[in-house]
C-alpha cells in the first residue's frame, strides 16, 4: 500500500487532490490506499512533505528520501524498524511514480 501510495504521489498524484481540500473526495485513492498500521500511517503522512526528500542540487529533481529527515520526524511511539522498512518502500515507489511522469518508466 504505502508504495502505491508513494508512486501516486511522486506521479503527480497530490495535484489531484488540489479540487476536493478542505475535504477529500469520496474516491479519494489516499484515503482507500490509507495503510492501517500507525508506522504506515506516519510515513504516508511524511512522503507528502517536500522537506522529506532529497534532491539534486544542479537540478532540483528528487533523487530520493532523506532518510535522517524522516527518522528525525518519526514519532517515538512507532516501531522504528517497520518505518524504515516502509520509508525504503515508499522511496522506491516514488522514484518508479516520477519516472512513470516522465516516460521512463513502461505502465506494465
Amino acid at each position: 500500500m504505502i508504495a502505491r501510495i508513494a508512486e501516486r504521489i511522486g506521479e503527480g498524484g497530490l495535484s489531484y487532490c488540489t479540487h476536493c481540500n478542505p475535504s477529500p473526495c469520496p474516491d479519494c485513492p489516499f484515503l482507500k490506499l490509507r495503510p492501517k498500521s500507525p508506522a504506515g500511517q506516519a510515513v504516508a503522512d511524511l512522503i507528502k512533505m517536500p522537506s522529506v526528500w532529497r534532491r539534486n542540487p544542479f537540478t532540483n529533481e528528487v533523487i530520493g528520501l532523506d532518510s535522517v529527515e524522516m527518522v528525525t520526524r518519526c514519532p517515538s511511539v512507532l516501531d522504528l524498524d517497520l518505518f524504515k522498512a516502509l520509508m525504503l518502500r515508499a522511496e522506491a515507489g516514488y522514484m518508479i511514480g516520477l519516472g512513470k511522469a516522465k516516460g521512463h518508466v513502461d505502465e506494465d
